[in-house]
C-alpha cells in the first residue's frame, strides 16, 4: 500500500480543515469539495484527502487545484464584483435555512427523504460557503480590503454551521444507538451510503469493521468518488501528506502582526480546559467559536489550517493579537508545553 501513496508525495498539500468532525459527516464533505463545488461553479477541486482518528479530522487539498480554483474565482470577482455580495447573501440564507431544519428534525427519527432534503440544503451551502472562505487569499489587498467587511460579517454569521451540522448527525447517531446498541461513535464511523442503508433498510455494517475504521481512516475522493482505508495504512498516507517532521521553525500567513514568546498548549478539545493560562501561546488545528474564552487569555494564535478568512483570522483581526494561520503542521511538529517564538509579522513559528 505505501507505493500506492507515493504518487501523493510529489504533489504539495494544504491541510484546509482540522476538528472534531465524523467519519460520516466527512464523508459528505468530500463529495462535496471535490465534486458538488465544480457542478455548481462550473469549476472547482478535483482530489480531497480527509484523515480521520477517533472523531478528529484533517483535510487536504492539493496545492496546485487550490491555486486554479482560486484564481478562477478571482477572475469571476473582476468580471463581476457583485458576485460577492450574491455569494455572501446566499451563505447566510442557507445558513437559516439549515439550522431551521436541523432544529425541526433534533432527536427524531428521521426518514431517508426527509434526510436527503437535508443534505440539499447542505450540498447547496458548500459552493458560495467555500468561494466566500477562499476568495480572500486570492485578491489583490486593494480589492480585499473593500469587501473584507463584507466577507467576516458573512463568515462570522455562518462560522458555527459546521459545528451544528455535526451536533445534528450525532443526535441521529444518538436516536440510532437506541435501536440498534451500537455505540454513537460506531454509528458516525458509517459512511454515508451505509447510513442512508440504514435509514431505509434498518440495517448497519457488522461493529468490529465500524471499531477498526474509527480508530484510524481516510477518504480520497476524486471527483465525487472515493477508496476508504482504515489502519495502518492510514499512517503511511498521513507521512506522505504532511512530509518532514522534524523542524524547529514553520511558516505560515499572517492573520494578524505581532511578536510574542511563550509556552505552547496544544488544544484539540476547547471544553473544560483547566490548565490553559493567560498568556500561553494556542496551537490547534483550527479555531470555532468555542475557542473564544481560549483566544481571549492567549498571547499568539497558531493554527494547521485557514486563510485571511477562517475564524481565528477574523477574530485575531477583532482581538488584535499575533496569530498566524495555514501553518499545515503546527500541532505535529510541536509539543505541548514548547518555548516558542510567534512572529506573526514575518510569518513564522521558531523553537526556542
Amino acid at each position: 500500500m505505501i507505493s500506492k501513496f507515493e504518487a501523493y508525495q510529489k504533489r504539495n498539500w494544504t491541510k484546509i480543515f482540522s476538528g472534531y468532525w465524523s467519519i460520516l459527516t466527512c464523508s459528505y464533505l468530500g463529495l462535496e469539495h471535490s465534486k458538488i463545488i465544480k457542478e455548481t461553479l462550473g469549476f472547482g477541486l478535483d482530489t480531497v484527502i480527509v484523515i480521520i482518528r477517533k472523531g478528529w479530522s484533517s483535510c487536504y487539498y492539493d496545492k496546485s487545484e487550490l491555486e486554479t480554483f482560486g484564481n478562477q474565482l478571482a477572475k469571476h470577482v473582476k468580471k463581476n464584483p457583485e458576485i460577492v455580495d450574491s455569494w455572501c447573501a446566499q451563505v447566510k440564507k442557507n445558513t437559516d435555512n439549515l439550522k431551521k431544519v436541523m432544529n425541526q428534525s433534533q432527536g427524531k427519527n428521521i426518514s431517508l427523504s426527509e434526510f436527503k432534503s437535508f443534505l440539499t440544503l447542505l450540498h447547496g451551502y458548500v459552493p458560495p460557503y467555500v468561494s466566500v472562505k477562499q476568495i480572500a487569499n486570492f485578491l489583490s489587498k486593494e480589492k480585499l480590503q473593500k469587501i473584507l467587511p463584507v466577507l467576516d460579517e458573512s463568515r462570522l454569521y455562518s462560522e458555527d454551521l459546521y459545528t451544528q451540522v455535526e451536533k445534528f448527525m450525532q443526535s441521529l447517531a444518538e436516536t440510532i444507538s437506541k435501536k440498534t446498541g451500537y455505540p454513537t461513535h460506531l454509528v458516525l464511523s458509517c459512511t454515508k451510503e451505509e447510513f442512508e442503508t440504514y435509514l431505509q433498510k434498518k440495517v448497519l455494517p457488522h461493529k468490529k469493521v465500524l471499531e477498526e475504521r474509527y480508530k484510524s481512516c481516510g477518504f480520497i475522493f476524486r471527483n465525487g468518488e472515493y477508496d476508504l482505508i482504515s489502519g495502518y495504512t492510514v499512517k503511511d498516507l498521513e507521512q506522505q501528506l504532511l512530509g518532514d517532521m522534524n523542524q524547529i521553525m514553520i511558516k505560515g500567513q499572517t492573520a494578524y502582526p505581532g511578536k510574542v514568546k511563550g509556552r505552547i498548549k496544544i488544544i484539540f478539545d476547547p471544553q473544560n480546559v483547566t490548565d490553559f493560562k493567560k498568556g500561553d501561546i494556542l496551537v490547534t488545528g483550527m479555531t470555532r467559536p468555542e475557542y473564544v474564552p481560549l483566544m481571549e487569555k492567549a498571547a499568539a494564535i497558531v493554527t494547521d489550517a485557514g486563510g485571511i478568512l477562517c475564524h481565528a483570522a477574523v477574530v485575531a483581526r477583532e482581538m488584535k493579537k499575533p496569530t498566524l494561520v495555514g501553518t499545515e503542521k503546527a500541532t505535529k511538529v510541536f509539543k505541548d508545553g514548547d518555548l516558542v517564538e510567534v512572529d506573526a509579522t514575518r510569518g513564522i513559528m521558531r523553537k526556542q
